[in-house]
């Protein structure tokens, strides 16, 4: 089984990492290259779900927005346990172990929620030293003052701002993506893929540019 190329999506909460994926998703399919999304918090999620619908009736992994918001305190407080006893591997390796046992077997495995950087071989560390690509994206959003003005999306807490810092500063690319009217985002993204995957096949490294040749 051959081992995927790696890609990296990070920013702060509501920056449009999914959205990112799927636009990039819809690109590759095109070049006939097969990416799929993993995820940290996937990972989180699918190990305390037995755990949650015993003890509060809520199933982790396919719960509604209030739902979630409701055990989202317990999923921040046991992840950051599992990180910081195991100086950020934990979740890293179960994203690898599901990645290596992936029968679907993709060209590139994405993961869509790098947020650290803090320990050695952190998330965004450990994507790197694969050959991987940290895509930091920077949601730039209208001000106030001046509809033509657009400033980055701030971070949302205290955890965000310590540590969003950290993996911007070591990310491979940053994609820069304006806030537009929703009959724009199509355009706006397939063009931020298109400039990305251009960047991608002339500095991302030799076998970047072998997949995306």
């Amino acid at each position: 089984m051959k081992e995927p190329m790696l890609i990296g999506l990070a920013g702060v909460a509501g920056c449009g990492k999914d959205t990112f994926f799927t636009y990039l998703k819809k690109a590759c399919k095109k070049k006939s290259i097969t990416i799929k999304r993993y995820s940290f918090g996937d990972e989180l999620k699918h190990e305390v779900n037995k755990w949650t619908t015993n003890q509060y009736g809520i199933d982790a992994v396919n719960c509604c927005r209030p739902d979630k918001e409701k055990i989202r305190p317990f999923l921040i407080s046991h992840g950051v346990i599992k990180r910081d006893r195991s100086e950020g591997q934990y979740w890293i390796q179960k994203v690898k172990n599901t990645i290596e046992k992936d029968p679907e077997s993709p060209d590139i495995a994405c993961v869509t929620d790098v947020r650290y950087n803090q320990y050695k071989n952190d998330e965004a560390s450990w994507i790197k030293n694969r050959f991987g690509i940290v895509v930091y994206i920077q949601r730039l959003i209208k001000t106030e003052e001046a509809a033509e003005l657009r400033v980055p999306l701030e971070a949302k807490n205290a955890e965000e701002l310590k540590n969003d810092p950290l993996v911007k500063d070591c990310a491979n690319y940053i994609a820069s993506v304006k806030e537009v009217h929703e009959s724009m985002i199509e355009e706006i993204m397939d063009e931020e893929i298109n400039t990305f995957l251009e960047w991608l096949e002339n500095k991302g490294g030799e076998q970047w540019k072998q997949l995306l040749m």
